[in-house]
């Protein structure tokens, strides 16, 4: 593999994956494994780490919140605050200009964070797409719905006739209402979307911008501003 000057790892909760940086582009994603940064490269990698892994290479980014300051955005909210959720409203705290930011971030579970100029306001924790859906499977008949099934069935409704419509619809229900309630009195806020699932939720949010790997560029902003501070 080809020498870059950052790796920035995003363990979340259900994927480990690893940012490859060169002159500040992200130039490619990819599974992590130890292995795949060679130990001369340690000084320049960044992790974001939200499970009980122990052993990862380089500099933890939690290591930047103190005394309710993350690299000079103030956070309102616990020291328990996933550093994931750390990364993310710092990427859009230090390019916000106009106006305040929802950043939707939809993988194993779905963070919806506020942003604004007094810095990082806290947010909910919600249930991911298929985390929802494995809920199924306490009852014995059933089905198993596919990834790729989930959100293709056509515009979702109570008139469900089929039963895997009834659980797939009944997802995106509920998503919508939640949207829709709790975004009500924040038309005037940006919405970005990341995550694995990012995409698929633009359609419920069609107003949203969708940002791919938010993660591993927010993980390569801490450690700019990190290191030179």
């Amino acid at each position: 593999m080809p020498p870059h000057s950052l790796y920035t790892i995003d363990c979340g909760n259900g994927h480990c994956s690893v940012g490859l940086f060169s002159e500040g582009q992200l130039k490619e994603v990819c599974d992590f494994h130890g292995s795949l940064i060679p130990p001369e490269a340690h000084k320049q990698t960044i992790y974001s780490n939200v499970t009980n892994r122990e052993s990862l290479p380089g500099l933890d980014a939690a290591n930047f919140l103190a005394g309710g300051i993350f690299l000079g955005m103030p956070v309102h909210y616990a020291e328990t605050v996933g550093t994931d959720r750390l990364v993310l409203a710092h990427y859009i705290f230090r390019g916000q200009k106009t106006r305040p930011t929802i950043i939707v971030d939809a993988g194993t579970f779905i963070t919806v964070d506020i942003v604004t100029r007094d810095g990082f306001m806290g947010g909910v924790i919600l249930p991911g797409v298929s985390t929802y859906m494995e809920c199924f499977s306490l009852a014995q008949r059933l089905p198993s719905i596919s990834k790729e099934k989930l959100f293709s069935l056509g515009p979702s409704s109570l008139g469900a006739h089929t039963t895997e419509e009834a659980m797939v619809f009944g997802q995106e229900l509920m998503l919508k209402g939640f949207f829709q309630e709790s975004l009500r009195s924040y038309q005037s806020y940006e919405i970005v979307l990341t995550g694995g699932w990012g995409g698929k939720l633009k359609n419920l949010l069609p107003g949203a911008r969708v940002v791919p790997h938010l993660v591993h560029r927010g993980l390569e902003k801490a450690y700019q501003q990190g290191i030179l501070s």
